[in-house]
């Protein structure tokens, strides 16, 4: 009787760990990579604190009174705060995944949560003119009635206001953005004016 011998020894399997230890190397790096890309990415704009220096929004021919602003400068607009959250914050995104600019907002409770950030939505800013077919997005309030977000054409760009889709969940469990501050957002940045 004849035994049949395996001639290959362990060299396969050597040659199996080293091409696993070898594909985990490169995921790692690529995944160090993305991330202090990220990071580079999304540059924080500490804008100034709409409690600590509101900006007068007051034409000499308007009888409103000076209001709470969120400057968002690399865009070239503010916010207007009276009717969203008063604690509003962006952090300023150089180069987005579509558009050539955007401004991620949050508010400072969910800065601060450690797990949510800036994700509120996004403002993002397009060259050119509104492609035909394009459509704003837009969320219901509790009596049903549609409340478009920003979708608005200006001077050779235009600016469209994405809503959280997915929203996070805060330390305390609870989903965030919730409706209300996703709704107040929206009103607050479909009032936004070009900086002058």
């Amino acid at each position: 009787m004849k035994y049949l011998k395996d001639d290959r020894g362990v060299l396969p399997a050597v040659v199996a760990i080293l091409v696993v230890l070898l594909v985990a190397v490169v995921g790692f790096a690529i995944y160090n990579a993305s991330k202090t890309h990220q990071k580079e990415a999304l540059t924080t704009s500490t804008s100034p604190s709409p409690s600590s220096s509101p900006v007068s929004t007051a034409s000499p021919t308007s009888t409103q009174a000076p209001g709470k602003m969120l400057v968002i400068k690399e865009l070239g607009v503010e916010i207007p705060l009276e009717n969203g959250p008063s604690d509003l914050e962006y952090a300023y995104v150089a180069h987005p995944a579509t558009g050539v600019a955007a401004a991620t907002l949050g508010t400072k409770s969910s800065v601060g949560s450690g797990t949510c950030s800036y994700s509120i939505g996004q403002i993002i800013k397009f060259d050119g003119t509104i492609p035909s077919g394009a459509h704003p997005y837009y969320t219901t309030d509790s009596s049903g009635n549609t409340i478009n977000a920003l979708l608005k054409q200006f001077n050779g760009f235009y600016l469209q206001y994405v809503p959280s889709q997915n929203p996070c969940t805060l330390a305390n469990g609870t989903p965030y953005p919730n409706k209300t501050t996703s709704q107040e957002t929206i009103n607050a940045v479909n009032a936004l004016q070009l900086t002058e």
